[in-house]
């Protein structure tokens, strides 16, 4: 995984906090459905299965997710239709409409990451490669780490950059977008509604005691 890659799979997380947060979406698979859109049309497709779908889900935004929550998100997309024979779908890209609040909200979640990264690898002074330690962010991040070796190293520029704004805000929104994630993957089939708000409360003193940190 590239560091472009890594980043990526982290603006995907910060994005769908945002969309969950902006009020717009009355089910999960409504917030799903609009990645499926974003990478319908970035990727130029007319035609695709449910397994390349399910694979491009995990490649671009870094989500794992079973078939019968895509296949329950496509079926509320108005311009895709399912075919008899093959069990593959078409795209009519005269009914496509994507969220222009979605475009936004990834594209600065990509600045923002930028500048994460960036700051980490300043940070780490050429102690490891920019791929491993990114990748390392990512698994930290998403509560994946197993005690990985730049553990410390990440913990450590955390700790430092406590007073900055910017980077406390992303890195809060990241975490956010992922718990969101991981609950909706787990149960997706009884949170489909998300009428009542998820109150997270989420800021550095809280990151810190997740993992441990005694200040």
């Amino acid at each position: 995984m590239t560091t472009k890659d890594s980043e990526s799979i982290l603006a995907s997380y910060a994005t769908y906090k945002e969309l969950y947060a902006s009020d717009n979406y009355k089910s999960a698979y409504q917030i799903l459905a609009e990645f499926i859109k974003y990478l319908i049309v970035t990727e130029k497709k007319y035609s695709f299965s449910v397994s390349q779908l399910k694979k491009e889900l995990n490649e671009v935004f870094g989500f794992q997710l079973p078939d019968a929550v895509i296949k329950s998100t496509i079926k509320k997309l108005e311009f895709v239709t399912r075919q008899q024979a093959s069990g593959d779908y078409t795209v009519d890209y005269k009914n496509i409409k994507v969220d222009s609040g979605f475009t936004s909200y990834r594209e600065k979640a990509e600045r923002d990451n930028s500048f994460l990264t960036e700051e980490l690898i300043k940070y780490a002074q050429n102690k490891t490669t920019d791929e491993e330690l990114i990748q390392e962010l990512v698994a930290y991040l998403l509560d994946k780490s197993n005690g990985g070796k730049y553990q410390e190293v990440i913990s450590a520029f955390i700790l430092e950059n406590s007073e900055n704004t910017k980077l406390v805000n992303q890195l809060n929104t990241i975490r956010e977008g992922s718990i969101l994630y991981m609950g909706l993957n787990c149960n997706i089939s009884e949170i489909g509604s998300i009428s009542q708000a998820l109150v997270l409360y989420l800021d550095m003193e809280i990151l810190f005691d997740i993992y441990g940190y005694n200040g």
